[in-house]
């Protein structure tokens, strides 16, 4: 009796502790996914983008939570649809509309983003900080924009992590922690944007009363103050001197790279220069002086108004003194 007693329990110990197993398998299963749920969220087309993001994001998660098959899937969204977008729905063959995903992405053509991508990625480059708003919420902001941009138009394989730190650097209001945040990044290049968000926020922690003082020297009417803390003053003086000292470095620097680039384009450009030899001009060697005396030169040869010499013996012009047909012609004789 004892042995049929514990084969027994052992029997029914064994039957429990199989069916437990199978019954957690039926309450994940058996979810109440039953359509036309008031506890359903419903989507009509209406409120735009945003509302359909919302809606979708509610569903996917019901979704997840659910072990539904595939046409089982379909059913349950269309369930959640009413109005205009539920007749959109209707027209659409049904092998276009077999999935989950291919009803989801016909209604965010529908009822998606209409935004241009020129218009998120203006957005995203204009994104600045408001005067009330906090280091956290801009970043929270700025990643949305470039979120919702990058959606559209993806960007390259390395990321945009270097943007994004220039942007947000760029984006700060003009406070102490915008100019501090900017000399550590001119200081350690290398930051990346989560390193650069993290120090954005522990110098707004530190210098808190500084952007509180920036911005109502910037939005309200000068009004008497009290003399400023010494050491806001002194660090104030010292930033400002080393901004000085690192600007007038890059000046110099710049001022010395173009030299050399100006040097080196003329030395390209200009042709090789030639030595250039000056003879050294003698004057002619004097012409031994006729036995007509001191007669100068200016009176050896003379020319016409056309040009033509003049002969110095009968004062014709066409030939010269030597050549002259006078002084050719023989004398006459008595013989």
């Amino acid at each position: 009796m004892e042995q049929a007693t514990g084969s027994n329990n052992s029997t029914g110990t064994a039957a429990m502790q199989t069916s437990r197993p199978e019954a957690s398998t039926v309450n994940a299963v058996m979810m109440p996914w039953f359509m036309g749920g008031p506890w359903i969220p419903k989507f009509s087309g209406k409120g735009g983008s945003a509302a359909f993001e919302e809606w979708r994001g509610q569903m996917e998660a019901f979704l997840r939570a659910q072990g539904l098959s595939g046409q089982q899937r379909v059913d349950f969204i269309l369930s959640a649809l009413e109005g205009e977008a539920k007749q959109e729905i209707q027209l659409v063959a049904s092998t276009d509309k077999d999935t989950d995903v291919k009803v989801f992405d016909i209604l965010k053509g529908l009822y998606g983003h209409t935004v241009s991508v020129a218009q998120l990625r203006a957005q995203f480059f204009q994104c600045r900080q408001g005067a009330e708003e906090g280091v956290g919420a801009f970043t929270l902001r700025l990643r949305e924009l470039h979120h919702q941009w990058r959606a559209v138009d993806p960007g390259p394989a390395g990321g945009d992590d270097e943007m994004l730190r220039a942007q947000f650097a760029m984006g700060l209001r003009p406070s102490p922690t915008q100019q501090e945040l900017q000399r550590q990044l001119r200081r350690r290049p290398d930051m990346t944007f989560a390193d650069t968000c993290r120090e954005a926020k522990a110098l707004e922690k530190e210098m808190g009363t500084g952007d509180v003082q920036v911005c109502r020297a910037l939005t309200s009417e000068p009004t008497p103050a009290a003399a400023p803390d010494s050491s806001w003053q002194q660090w104030r003086d010292s930033l400002k001197a080393e901004l000085q000292r690192e600007v007038r470095d890059q000046v110099t620097a710049l001022g010395k790279t173009l030299s050399d680039d100006l040097r080196n384009l003329n030395r390209r450009s200009d042709p090789p220069v030639r030595e250039r030899h000056n003879p050294t001009i003698t004057a002619p060697a004097s012409r031994p002086r006729s036995s007509r005396g001191a007669q100068g030169e200016s009176q050896l040869y003379r020319w016409d108004a056309q040009g033509r010499p003049i002969c110095r013996d009968c004062g014709e012009s066409g030939h010269i003194q030597r050549f002259c047909p006078r002084r050719q012609r023989p004398e006459s004789s008595d013989f």
